[in-house]
């Protein structure tokens, strides 16, 4: 049976993943602070485990012995992104959703200014919305594994994007309980966008 830890586990997103995987008959170990699960999750066989992800023996005391994917939707910064990193041999895949700041270069400069420049509003995106996603789209294949995947919400900015990247195969995600704007595209599908301005 594959496993999975999710960091975050039991916040919106974590609360739907979680509750996917159990479905699809994965072992799902929910870590947050409070050890606690959401209602319905216990019954699907998910297990809650307590930890701070910001101590790394509780995180990789979370992990055991490790498992298949690792899914984290409380990364928020590169201290965190580079923890994930340092879970090498221990996770078979890393699923990240995150804000901007995980993104930094070598001299600490983030897509969202943390770090070195000072920080633009943090909702503008420029004349049609998409200048961080196209930062993202351009970028994302130098940090993916060649059979890592990008999904990113753009929400009300789809039609937007799939004018601005006609020929960008998206694959836009369907939630059972209504919403859209959030694609996936592979780390293969997103090789030819590299470095693209």
């Amino acid at each position: 049976m594959p496993r999975a830890v999710l960091i975050g586990g039991t916040w919106l997103i974590g609360r739907a993943t979680a509750r996917a995987l159990a479905e699809d008959g994965w072992e799902v170990v929910a870590v947050s602070r409070s050890g606690t699960l959401p209602e319905g999750l216990a019954e699907l066989g998910v297990q809650a485990v307590a930890a701070d992800r910001a101590d790394d023996e509780q995180l990789r005391a979370a992990l055991g012995s490790g498992a298949d994917v690792v899914y984290d939707s409380v990364a928020m910064n590169r201290e965190h992104g580079e923890q994930l990193n340092g879970l090498e041999g221990l996770a078979g895949s890393l699923v990240v959703i995150s804000t901007a700041s995980v993104y930094a270069d070598d001299e600490g400069r983030a897509f969202d200014g943390e770090g070195g420049e000072p920080p633009r509003l943090g909702l503008y995106g420029g004349d049609d919305g998409l200048d961080i996603v196209r930062r993202i789209l351009t970028q994302a294949s130098a940090h993916l594994q060649p059979d890592g995947i990008l999904i990113t919400e753009v929400g009300n900015s789809e039609a937007a994007l799939v004018a601005a990247f006609p020929r960008v195969p998206f694959t836009w995600l369907e939630f059972e309980r209504g919403g859209g704007g959030v694609f996936l595209l592979t780390a293969e599908q997103l090789k030819p966008l590299a470095n693209r301005g």
